[in-house]
């Protein structure tokens, strides 16, 4: 279960999304899953997530086309860590209605969760051309804050890191890194801010210092937070590649991230370029499996 804070900053989100603005289908439909959508909310807003769930459960099946009760389910899920389900909820009601600004953000938010760099980057991109940037940074950053990977450090290290994290998806490295280096001032062993500032040191170039940041923060991590860990090798495994050091050591930590994290595009096209480096036998099952 979330820590009061979190759960309190997504409620917050929830009650604030929902509203006048939603669209969903008319007649008889809209207004059976209207009520049902409201005592979903109040349930949300309680914190009762078994009843809100089921709520927003029953009022997805009244209205199969309306992206509201997706959103809800969405938000319960991200309450209670399950993003996998969050993403897929979120990715229904985008399709649903590509305008709804809301989604995109909380999907962005989601993927960063996730450690799916590039649906992160696909669905903060989606957010900026629905709401535009300025309003995109200005919902990512709040969303994220109360759903941020690692919430356990002081609030002026997570103010910090988390702007680090929504500069890095606006691709401004160095606004990134001047955000992690002053979070990392109030929290120094805080390893998910460092894995900012080792992407933000990679993406300008400097790729000795990447690597040593990631090496240090592959180490840094708690034995409960291992997924990014994950993230961590497979971003290592990238600068090692990029500075043209061991393609069987970046092959290594691809099929150890791929291994906790799944078959992430960003993923395999680093095992694939690791294995084209590496050559062997030993790498031929990801260059089959390459799409």
């Amino acid at each position: 279960m979330p820590r009061p804070r979190i759960a309190s900053a997504l409620v917050a989100l929830a009650l604030a999304c929902a509203g006048p603005g939603a669209s969903a289908p008319g007649g008889a439909t809209r207004g059976s899953a209207d009520a049902i959508l409201a005592k979903a909310d109040r349930a949300l807003a309680e914190r009762e997530f078994a009843e809100a769930e089921r709520l927003y459960r029953e009022a997805a099946t009244r209205a199969p086309d309306d992206a509201r009760p997706l959103l809800g389910l969405a938000r319960v899920h991200g309450l209670e860590r399950r993003f996998d389900e969050a993403a897929k909820d979120l990715e229904r009601a985008v399709s649903l209605d590509p305008g709804q600004g809301e989604g995109w953000v909380l999907l962005t938010a989601i993927q960063v969760n996730r450690g799916d760099d590039a649906e992160a980057r696909r669905a903060f991109g989606e957010a900026a051309r629905v709401l535009g940037e300025t309003k995109a940074v200005e919902r990512v950053w709040p969303t994220l804050h109360g759903i941020t990977p690692d919430p356990d450090q002081p609030q002026e290290a997570l103010d910090r890191c988390v702007r680090g994290a929504v500069e890095l998806l606006r691709g401004r490295a160095v606004e990134a890194q001047h955000e992690a280096l002053n979070g990392l001032k109030y929290a120094p062993r805080y390893a998910w801010c460092a894995a900012t500032l080792a992407e933000a040191s990679w993406r300008q170039g400097d790729l000795a210092r990447a690597e040593v940041t990631f090496r240090r923060v592959i180490e840094a991590y708690r034995p409960e937070q291992e997924a990014l860990r994950a993230d961590a090798k497979g971003k290592l495994a990238g600068v090692l590649l990029d500075a043209g050091k061991d393609p069987g050591e970046a092959a290594r930590l691809a099929r150890e991230a791929i291994a906790v994290r799944g078959e992430r595009a960003h993923l395999r096209e680093v095992l694939g370029r690791a294995c084209r480096a590496a050559g062997g036998e030993a790498c031929a099952d990801a260059e089959r499996a390459r799409p």
